[in-house]
C-alpha cells in the first residue's frame, strides 16, 4: 500500500501536541486533568521520536525511548481517566508492565536485537494497559457516571484486543524493517492510533465541560439558596443607573417594600438612601477595591424609619452587563447597644452625669496651659447617710438626682459636671476667675434653696480652687478644693444634721398623733428614775432626750405596719425589730447625739438575753437602756393601741412584776412601780 506512515506519524505528533495545550488550559482544577493533558504531550514525544527511526545514528535509542513514552503516555491517560472519575486505581500493576516492557526492549534492542519480540513486548504492554483502563470502567461509583464512558469502553477494549493480536502476530509473522513500514498491521496501528486519540480526547473534553457545567448549575443554585434564604436584605442592581434586578425576601423585610413596588426600581427612586450621595461614595469605595466590606450606610425604609446598616459589595458580570451585589446588615439595634454601653462607661447611672472616668480623662485633656486659669468645684451633700438611714435609699437617691438637675441647668455646656464618689461632685472649668467662681457658688446655693423636699432638707457643701500657674499641678488643686469643701462641710453640716433629725421627729409625729404623747411620756419616767437613782442634771436631761427618740427609728418603717391592728407575720415582725438600729444610726450621725444612739439601741434589748438587736443580757445592756425599755413598756401598755386595749395601771404593774428578771432588769422594775409610780410592789 502507497501510504506515507511518517506524515501520519507527523499528524499523531501535531494533533497530540495541541490535545496537551488545550486540556491543561481548560480545567486543571478537576483531579487527573494534569495527567491526561501529560499524556497527550508523551504522545507527541513518542510518535515524533517513532519519525525518527531510520533517520540517523541513533536509531536503536529512538526505538527504545519511542516506544517507551507511547506506553508511558498509555498509563497517565489511565491516571487521568481514573482520577478524574473517582475509580478505584490500581497503583501497582501499570508500573510493573512499564518495567517489564522497558527491560524487554533494552534487552531486544541492545543485548539480542530482535525485532518480533520488540514488537511483542510493546503491543502486550499496550494491550494490557487498554484493558486494565476498560476493566475499570466498568466498576462501580458512589456517582453515576458520564454517560460518554461507555464509549471509552469499548474504544479500549477494542484497543485492547487490536494490541495483544497484533503483539502474537508480531511473534510468529516474518520480522519489518522499521516501525514506518507499510504493513497493514503497521497502517491499521497508526491510523487507528490518530482516530483513538481524537475520540478520546474529545470525549474526555466534552466530560470535562459536562462537569463544569454541573459545578456552574450547582454553584448557582447554592447561591440562590443563600441568596434567597439570608436574612440580611441582598440584592443585586446594574451599572450605572442602579436598577434592581434581583432581590431577597430578607430585602423586602427590610424595606417594607412589595415585590412589585421594587421590581425595576432604583434605590434612588424607592428614596432608601437617607443621603442619597452616599451611593456615590459606595460605588467609588468599590471601584478602588473591587469590593467593600462593613460599609456603615443609613437608609430609610418605606415607613420612614432610619436604619444604621453595614453594606458588603461586589461589581459582578451578568451577561457582560456590569452590575453590583450587595448585602445590607442592618446594625441598628447593635449601634444603639454601643451608645448604651459607651454612655454608661462616663457616664453615673443614677444621675445622667459624667462619672470619675470621664472626670479624670478630662482633668488630663484640659490641663493645658491654653485652658488657663482652670477651676475645680467640689460639692458634697451633706447627711445623705442620715437621709438613707431614715427614709431609705429611694428617697437619698433623690436628693442626689435633684442636686444633679440643679448642677445641669445652671452648668454650661463645656462646665464639666461629675458625680465622683456617693455624694460628692466635681465641677471643671476652663478660662474661670475666682469672682466667676464665687458667682457661679451663689447661683447654685440659691437653685438649692428652692428644692423642696418632704421632711428633709438639701444642703451642699462645696469649695474651689483654681490652677493658675502652668507649673502647679492638678492633684494639689484637687486637694485645695477638697479641703475647702471639708471645711465648709464642718460649719454647716451638723446644724443640717440637727435640722433633719428634727423634721424626721415631725414626719413621726405627722402620722400618728399618739407617738407625741408616748414619747413625751416615756421622757418623764425615764426622767423621774433617773433623780431616784441620783443622776447628776446633764445625765437626766440626755436620758430623757434618748426617751424622748427612743422610737425615732420608726420612720423607715411601714405605716401599714405600725398600725397593723391584726397579728404581725414573721417578716413584718422583723420589720419591726429594725428600728432600734435604724435610730441608732440617725442619732450616732449628730456627734452631740452619739451617747444617747446607744441608749436608744438598747432599749428592746432584754434581762435574759432574748431580746433584739443584738440579744445582750443583764448588765450588758446599759443602765439607760434598761431604764428607758421599762419606761417604754409600761406607757405602751396604759396607751390604746389599734392591736390592743390599754392596761389599767395596776394590769400594767402586774404585767411588769411578772417580766422582772426576764425582760426587766427587777431592781429597776420595782424601784419604777414603788418610787415613780408610788405603787406597791405586786406579790409574787
Amino acid at each position: 500500500m502507497n501510504i506515507d506512515l511518517a506524515t501520519i506519524a507527523l499528524i499523531l505528533v501535531i494533533s497530540s501536541i495541541f490535545q496537551a495545550v488545550f486540556i491543561l488550559l481548560l480545567a486543571s482544577k478537576y483531579p487527573g486533568v494534569d495527567h491526561f493533558g501529560v499524556s497527550c504531550s508523551f504522545y507527541a514525544l513518542g510518535f515524533l521520536f517513532v519519525m525518527l527511526q531510520g533517520s540517523n545514528a541513533y536509531d536503536l535509542i529512538t526505538v527504545v525511548i519511542g516506544n517507551a513514552l507511547l506506553l508511558l503516555a498509555l498509563i497517565f491517560q489511565y491516571i487521568g481517566l481514573v482520577r478524574f472519575l473517582e475509580l478505584p486505581e490500581n497503583r501497582w500493576f501499570p508500573p510493573l508492565v512499564f518495567g517489564f516492557c522497558l527491560l524487554a526492549l533494552i534487552y531486544f534492542q541492545f543485548v539480542f536485537n530482535s525485532i518480533s519480540i520488540r514488537i511483542f513486548s510493546i503491543n502486550l504492554a499496550i494491550g494490557l494497559i487498554a484493558l486494565l483502563i476498560a476493566r475499570t470502567l466498568t466498576q462501580k461509583n458512589s456517582a453515576p457516571l458520564p454517560r460518554q464512558t461507555q464509549l471509552l469502553l469499548l474504544l479500549f477494549v477494542a484497543t485492547g484486543i487490536f494490541a495483544v493480536v497484533k503483539a502474537i502476530h508480531g511473534l510468529f509473522s516474518p520480522p519489518i524493517d522499521s516501525a514506518l513500514s507499510p504493513s497493514l498491521f503497521q497502517i491499521i496501528s497508526f491510523t487507528g492510533a490518530f482516530i483513538a486519540s481524537i475520540i478520546v480526547t474529545f470525549t474526555f473534553i466534552v466530560m470535562i465541560n459536562e462537569r463544569m457545567s454541573s459545578d456552574i448549575r450547582s454553584a448557582k443554585e447554592q447561591f440562590e439558596q443563600i441568596f434567597n434564604l439570608s436574612p440580611d436584605a441582598s440584592l443585586i442592581t446594574t451599572l450605572p443607573d442602579g436598577t434592581i434586578v434581583n432581590f431577597n425576601l430578607g430585602f423586602l423585610n427590610f424595606s417594607g417594600f412589595s415585590r412589585e413596588e421594587v421590581l425595576n426600581k432604583s434605590l434612588l427612586e424607592l428614596n432608601l438612601y437617607v443621603n442619597p450621595a452616599d451611593r456615590e461614595k459606595l460605588l467609588n469605595e468599590i471601584a478602588a477595591n473591587q469590593s467593600v466590606d462593613d460599609f456603615e450606610l443609613k437608609f430609610r425604609n418605606k415607613n420612614n424609619d432610619i436604619r444604621i446598616c453595614s453594606v458588603s459589595a461586589k461589581f459582578i458580570t451578568l451577561n457582560t452587563t456590569p452590575h453590583v451585589i450587595s448585602i445590607i446588615h442592618d446594625i441598628t439595634d447593635r449601634k444603639r447597644d454601643e451608645e448604651a454601653v459607651l454612655y454608661l462607661s462616663y457616664h453615673d447611672q443614677l444621675t445622667g452625669l459624667y462619672n470619675r472616668r470621664f472626670y479624670e480623662e478630662e482633668l488630663l485633656r484640659l490641663d493645658t496651659p491654653r485652658n488657663l486659669p482652670i477651676a475645680l468645684l467640689m460639692a458634697d451633700v451633706n447627711g445623705l447617710k442620715l437621709i438613707n438611714d431614715a427614709y431609705g435609699h429611694q428617697v437619698g437617691d433623690k436628693i442626689l438626682k435633684e442636686f444633679a438637675e440643679i448642677l445641669k441647668n445652671e452648668c454650661r455646656h463645656d462646665e464639666i459636671a461629675s458625680r465622683v464618689g456617693g455624694d460628692e461632685f466635681v465641677i471643671l472649668f476652663s478660662h474661670t476667675d475666682q469672682q466667676s467662681l464665687e458667682s457661679i457658688v451663689k447661683r447654685l446655693n440659691a437653685a438649692i434653696s428652692n428644692v423642696r423636699i418632704d421632711h428633709t432638707i438639701l444642703s451642699v457643701s462645696m469649695g474651689f480652687a483654681l490652677k493658675e500657674n502652668p507649673m502647679d499641678d492638678l492633684n494639689d488643686v484637687f486637694k485645695r478644693a477638697e479641703d475647702a469643701m471639708y471645711q465648709h462641710k464642718l460649719t454647716i453640716s451638723p446644724s443640717i444634721k440637727r435640722a433633719t433629725i428634727d423634721l424626721i421627729v415631725k414626719s413621726i409625729y405627722e402620722r400618728n398623733h399618739l407617738e407625741v404623747l408616748h414619747s413625751q411620756t416615756v421622757s418623764e419616767y425615764c426622767q423621774a428614775i433617773a433623780r431616784v437613782l441620783g443622776f447628776e442634771t446633764e445625765a437626766i436631761n440626755q436620758l430623757g432626750l434618748a426617751g424622748l427618740r427612743h422610737d425615732i427609728g420608726e420612720i423607715a418603717i411601714d405605716e401599714a405596719i405600725l398600725t397593723k391592728s391584726e397579728q404581725l407575720s414573721d417578716a413584718e415582725w422583723a420589720e419591726i425589730k429594725r428600728h432600734p438600729e435604724i435610730g441608732y444610726h440617725i442619732l450616732r450621725s449628730v456627734n452631740e447625739l452619739a451617747e444617747i444612739a446607744k441608749f436608744v439601741l438598747e432599749h428592746h434589748e432584754r434581762w435574759d438575753g432574748r431580746g433584739y438587736p443584738k440579744g445582750l443580757k443583764a448588765d450588758e445592756i446599759s443602765l439607760q437602756g434598761r431604764i428607758i425599755a421599762i419606761a417604754d413598756a409600761y406607757c405602751t401598755m396604759t396607751t390604746e393601741r389599734p392591736y390592743c386595749r390599754a392596761f389599767t395601771d395596776d394590769e400594767a404593774i402586774n404585767e411588769i412584776q411578772k417580766c422582772s428578771g426576764l425582760q426587766f432588769d427587777e431592781n429597776l422594775a420595782r424601784l419604777f412601780v414603788e418610787k415613780v409610780l408610788h405603787k406597791e410592789w405586786p406579790q409574787s
